[in-house]
């Protein structure tokens, strides 16, 4: 049974959407951490977009 809600290939979509996630994110972690270079803003953005239901590929795995 094909479900045409499931997305097969998420992965096309990950860094549009990672952009997204990114430009509006990254104001209020930097808000949040005023003093952190961006090297390290990034890498709180990255954990963040990891647990994010915004990533594609948690989409993925929460619909199967």
């Amino acid at each position: 049974v094909k479900d045409p809600e499931v997305d097969r290939h998420p992965e096309k979509r990950v860094r549009a959407a990672f952009l997204s996630f990114e430009e509006r994110m990254m104001p209020v972690i930097k808000e949040q951490n005023p003093t952190l270079r961006l090297s390290q803003l990034k890498q709180i953005l990255k954990k963040e977009w990891m647990r994010s239901p915004e990533n594609p590929l948690n989409q993925r795995l929460l619909n199967y």
